[in-house]
């Protein structure tokens, strides 16, 4: 086995995926600091309020202008919530121990400062700051589950796969010859120590019936021969097999099920328990696929939209036609960053699936596939421009990037492809 090969493989398993969805809006990481922010600085006033007034007018000041970003700045993240582009986990939510705690230190202000001059500045600010976490988190109950598996990819970002990838690849060139039986072996086992981390500790306790549904489908014969199946353990993978379903002889994460969880518990996570979650997932993929190469038929198995082929098509056709340029071409309004997002994944659910991915795979294919695309949508009707024209905003390059890109927008209208866009476009 070519290790080196092998870690770039499972180097884009755990990256290419990730990597796909793109860094968080610009505003989000100062939205959530901030409402860190406003929640401490209160937390703190309340359990040790001031006499001076010089420090209370500087402390409301201040106070009032963190409410006043954070009000900003839930505006735009409800907006792009509802179209699923992103979701946070927030230290005041529903979710959160302190919430009733931190509101209880707002009417605390609010009742010692009712006199000074900023109090109608600060109610005002507190109330549409209150009103604004409760649209957000009414959105985000009725969001579009992608966003929770956005969630989980963008995460999963912040971790290196490197000692993973080795360790696989040490149990494989142990393990030969590979069959089936080590595979799901070695699938158990990646199971089992992730549970052992507690990673499924903040899920919801499991009646008795759905353990007993579980346990029955327990593949026993491929635990380690002196493990012990406790009744926490039948617990844990009880738990673990609500976000885990099984195809055949593979586990399979439901990223939008899993992802609301991580989303759910995240601040109780510990770093090991963070690592832990990614590794599990790192792991079974390499597994997977492992168990494809035995058996080719298992690919019918594998959940198409989360192939990291599939992700980088996606992701990237979505990021390019969200930029402003597709707004000065398109024909109609209606064609917003929704309606994009539908369409994309609609092409890559289609029966030209294999033919995308298949030129997905070339990297030096991809500009060509994306300029494939873009001129099918020109043609169709959605935008309306000179190829050329189209080209020079997309590329914003030199003359002859342009021209170049608009030669693949007229090469697209010959692909299989085409007539599959236009007939999308109709309905």
């Amino acid at each position: 086995m070519d290790l080196t090969t092998e870690t770039i493989e499972g180097s884009q398993i755990w990256g290419a995926s990730a990597a796909d969805y793109g860094a968080s809006p610009y505003y989000l990481t100062e939205l959530s600091d901030n409402i860190c922010d406003i929640s401490f600085l209160v937390s703190n006033y309340c359990e040790k309020p001031t006499k001076s007034k010089k420090t209370r007018k500087r402390f409301l000041n201040s106070l009032i202008d963190m409410l006043k970003d954070a009000n900003e700045q839930l505006i735009l993240y409800i907006e792009d919530l509802k179209q699923a582009k992103c979701v946070e986990p927030f230290c005041i939510s529903s979710e959160h121990n302190d919430d009733d705690m931190f509101w209880t230190f707002i009417d605390k202000l609010c009742k010692e400062i009712q006199h000074e001059e900023a109090y109608q500045s600060l109610k005002d600010n507190i109330i549409r700051f209150q009103s604004l976490l409760s649209e957000a988190e009414n959105a985000k109950q009725n969001s579009d589950p992608i966003v929770f598996k956005k969630y989980f990819y963008r995460k999963k970002k912040d971790y290196s796969n490197e000692i993973v990838v080795k360790s696989f690849n040490r149990k494989l060139y142990k393990n030969k010859p590979i069959t089936h039986d080590k595979l799901r072996e070695m699938q158990v086992v990646a199971v089992i120590k992730a549970l052992n981390k507690g990673i499924f500790d903040y899920a919801y306790k499991p009646s008795r019936q759905e353990v007993n549904r579980v346990s029955s489908e327990l593949m026993t014969d491929f635990l380690p021969y002196d493990f012990e199946i406790t009744d926490d353990f039948r617990k844990a993978y009880t738990k673990f097999r609500r976000y885990a379903e099984k195809k055949g002889p593979m586990l399979m994460f439901n990223y939008e099920y899993y992802g609301q969880y991580i989303l759910d518990n995240s601040d109780q996570f510990s770093d090991d328990q963070w690592y832990a979650i990614f590794e599990l997932d790192v792991m079974l993929d390499l597994i997977r696929k492992e168990m494809v190469k035995l058996e080719p038929e298992l690919a019918k198995y594998l959940n198409k939209a989360d192939d990291a082929n599939t992700f980088g098509i996606v992701n990237s056709l979505t990021r390019l036609m969200q930029q402003d340029w597709f707004k000065d071409f398109r024909t109609d309004t209606k064609y917003d960053h929704a309606w994009i997002e539908k369409f994309v994944s609609a092409l890559l659910a289609s029966e030209h699936q294999q033919e995308l991915l298949a030129i997905w795979q070339d990297a030096d294919k991809r500009l060509t596939l994306k300029g494939n695309i873009i001129g099918c949508l020109n043609k169709a009707g959605i935008i309306d421009g000179s190829d050329l024209s189209i080209a020079a905003a997309i590329m914003q390059g030199q003359e002859k990037d342009n021209k170049t890109f608009a030669s693949y927008m007229g090469r697209g209208r010959k692909r299989p492809f085409f007539d599959w866009i236009c007939g999308y476009v109709n309905q």
